[in-house]
């Protein structure tokens, strides 16, 4: 039971740095979204 849970944290640890990279990669693209989600522009630079 621990080595499952061991690898389902990694799992969603790697899911996270994965999209914590592409939105990294992408910053333009990632204010765009932000914006349509209705962010205020003044948070969405963040």
């Amino acid at each position: 039971m621990g080595t499952a849970l061991l690898i389902a944290r990694l799992a969603l640890a790697g899911v996270f740095a994965a999209a914590g990279v592409a939105k990294l990669a992408d910053r333009e693209g990632s204010r765009r979204a932000a914006s349509d989600f209705g962010v205020p522009q003044a948070l969405a630079g963040l």
